[in-house]
């Protein structure tokens, strides 16, 4: 069976397109970052889209995945060393913050709440933003300092939209969980977390 991780098929696709247009060669390991991440991010939304219609949520699942995905790109994120366990939870997190904000947002929502995630998250990816892992040697200084600034940007836009443009409550919640959810990636605490999870589960 051939393997079909992200990780392989952006190294073939990468060193294809590096053998046949030599001017790419010095730009190889960033053509197969960015396959890896748009075969990662296909897989992922395939994934919610058949979760979400199993679970009913699909609305919520597409929502709480853009969001985070959007974050992440400029952001990072610590990764568990596998693949397959990225994927389980990432899937996982998608999925269940879109059948918290589907069914139990209402209990769970508040102005204060809410108030308390967007400042939250605001210090988080000043203070920490971007949390490059596996991909901290390609990028320089002055592009660190470039994703901070998208980063911070990209809260700003998903700040305006809540708070002026989506007035349901349940997709604020949605959002703003799953925006959370990708601060805690980039976090001292969350790195010590998520690196004990992929130990624990070797």
């Amino acid at each position: 069976m051939r393997n079909i991780a992200p990780n392989t098929i952006s190294h073939h696709l990468a060193d294809f397109i590096a053998k046949n247009n030599p001017k790419y060669i010095n730009e190889k390991d960033q053509i197969r970052y960015g396959l890896e991440w748009v075969i990662s991010g296909l897989y992922q939304f395939i994934s919610v889209i058949l979760l979400g219609h199993l679970f009913n949520t699909l609305s919520f699942s597409i929502s709480a995945l853009i969001s985070g995905a959007m974050i992440r790109m400029f952001s990072g994120g610590i990764h568990f060393k596998k693949y397959i366990k990225c994927y389980i939870y990432s899937t996982l997190t998608i999925q269940l913050t879109g059948i918290f904000a589907a069914r139990y947002s209402e209990n769970l929502f508040s102005a204060k709440v809410y108030y308390t995630i967007v400042f939250l998250t605001f210090i988080i990816f000043l203070k920490y933003a971007p949390k490059l892992y596996k991909t901290k040697e390609l990028f320089n200084v002055t592009d660190k300092k470039r994703f901070k600034v998208i980063s911070i940007c990209l809260l700003l836009l998903f700040f305006i939209l809540t708070e002026f443009i989506i007035h349901d409550n349940k997709y604020v919640f949605c959002i703003w969980t799953s925006i959370a959810l990708q601060a805690f990636t980039i976090t001292n605490i969350g790195e010590k977390v998520i690196l004990f999870l992929d130990k624990i589960t070797k």
